[in-house]
């Protein structure tokens, strides 16, 4: 199998890819395949192969989409093991005309991140995918921007899930595979932390819930989605989850639990799928230092 991510830029994007078992790897884009040449890394974690594609490389732009002005290309990106095929993963890259239009496309989840929860735009946008049957879970590795600009690995944790806690329109098999997909936002210098925008899907596009909120179970299984804070701007403190739930053009708070694993490192324990950042919890007026130290770590439990 493979964790697939990439990363826009001002001239291009950034494909990485991490395999696993693959004894003879092979990546095509368009149906040409890449000599190793063209990719760094060796496919682990540690070292994940990147491909580095630029907009000079385009052959097919479409003008004036999805707005006038406009340029969009598509690459499809297929991932062999020899000659079998084990994944794929398609870029749309648009080149816009002008920032009204790049504001006119931006997800109602990362508005709500610019214009309220942060209140700061996106400096940096990772999106990835994985394959996964429900009943074994899995984990989903990427390398994000923190804050600080520096880059640093992540990994979101799938546990097995029972297909009661999963709704879709179209009927969900205990063999079906399902495929998970993620957005992490990187924010200006004063964004408290990083947001994440996390969604599941039938290979087909169609649309999965996780445990919605029309018959949420406080059971279900726990997602630990990782949240990188602005370590330049809090050293230490309390944090609450905020959630952008069901395309919302807000975050409100929530009682899901935030665990502090040190280093700037946050995770949040979700059972639901939604756009997911923090806030600050104020210190209480009148509360001792000793009050304050000692809530610092696990927060908001449920």
């Amino acid at each position: 199998s493979v964790d697939v991510s990439h990363k826009n830029h001002a001239t291009g994007f950034d494909l990485q890819v991490i395999q696993t078992n693959a004894k003879s790897f092979v990546m095509t884009v368009n149906g040409q395949p890449l000599a190793i040449s063209e990719y760094t890394g060796n496919g682990t974690s540690e070292k994940p192969f990147v491909y580095a594609w630029q907009t000079q490389m385009a052959t097919d732009w479409q003008d004036d989409k999805p707005r006038p002005g406009d340029k969009t290309t598509e690459l499809k990106f297929n991932f062999y093991d020899g000659m079998t095929l084990i994944d794929d993963y398609t870029v749309t890259y648009i080149d816009y005309g002008s920032e009204e239009s790049k504001e006119e496309d931006k997800p109602v989840t990362q508005k709500a991140f610019e214009g309220g929860l942060y209140n700061s735009k996106a400096e940096s946008i990772t999106r990835g995918k994985t394959e996964f049957y429900p009943l074994m879970g899995t984990s989903l590795n990427m390398r994000i921007t923190a804050p600080d600009q520096s880059e640093r690995d992540i990994t979101i944790e799938i546990p097995p899930i029972p297909l009661e806690y999963l709704s879709s329109d179209q009927r969900i098999r205990s063999t079906d595979s399902l495929r998970i997909e993620t957005s992490y936002y990187t924010f200006g210098s004063d964004a408290i932390a990083t947001g994440v925008q996390l969604k599941l899907f039938h290979l087909n596009g169609q649309n999965v819930a996780l445990n919605p909120s029309v018959r949420r179970k406080a059971d279900a299984p726990v997602i630990g989605l990782p949240i990188l804070v602005n370590t330049k701007v809090y050293q230490s403190g309390t944090f609450k989850a905020m959630v952008c739930e069901n395309e919302a053009s807000v975050f409100e708070e929530t009682n899901l639990s935030v665990i502090d694993h040190g280093d700037g490192y946050l995770e949040i324990q979700t059972h639901h799928l939604s756009g997911f950042g923090v806030e600050v919890v104020p210190e209480s007026a009148g509360s001792g230092d000793d009050d304050g130290n000692c809530f610092i770590g696990v927060l908001l439990g449920m």
